[in-house]
């Protein structure tokens, strides 16, 4: 994180937009997790006119890292009027290198990134694995808990062969969330 060397004009704009913070509406579908969520263009349309009310305005910045990883670094800054500035930096890996895949992934981070400069929380902070894992299943990393199939269904990820992580993540059907939990879980074991 990067901040100005001052904050309490920004702390105090940020604590008056807080406390009249509005109210983010959950008006877009999950069709694989069956559930709602609000989208960054709901949200930026929920925020906007209190955050220009108290002086503030968030700015986001993607750069894919040209690297062989080709990540996606996004960098969201929110200003005061004053000058006075925080700012946060997230990186992300796509499952594939292609334009809708760097598109997804910058919206999806641009979207977390907002609500947590923020303070905003409109979802539940599961990133919708509840909804996508047994009951009461651990879904942190790599004991995320496998949803599919005979013989992989109640393993913990981090004890699926490397070879099976990589056919999925070849396969087009497989949602993007699965596919991403493969590729950082093959990830982990490159280190």
């Amino acid at each position: 994180m990067i901040t100005s060397l001052q904050l309490n004009e920004l702390g105090a704009a940020l604590v008056k937009f807080q406390g009249n913070m509005p109210h983010v509406v959950k008006g877009a579908d999950n069709p694989f997790f069956k559930s709602k969520y609000a989208d960054l263009a709901s949200i930026m349309q929920a925020v906007a006119p209190m955050l220009a009310e108290c002086g503030l305005a968030v700015t986001q910045l993607a750069e894919i890292d040209e690297s062989e990883r080709g990540n996606v670094n996004l960098t969201t800054m929110l200003l005061h009027a004053s000058g006075q500035y925080i700012a946060s930096t997230i990186s992300m890996s796509p499952v594939k290198q292609d334009p809708q895949a760097y598109g997804s992934a910058i919206t999806y981070a641009r979207r977390y990134a907002v609500c947590s400069i923020l303070g905003l929380a409109p979802d539940e902070d599961d990133d919708g694995n509840a909804a996508s894992a047994p009951a009461a299943a651990p879904l942190a990393g790599a004991n995320f808990i496998w949803p599919y199939g005979e013989k992989h269904k109640g393993k913990a990820i981090s004890d699926i062969n490397s070879e099976y992580l990589s056919w999925v993540i070849q396969q087009e059907k497989m949602p993007d969330e699965i596919k991403t939990r493969c590729k950082n879980e093959l990830a982990r074991r490159d280190v």
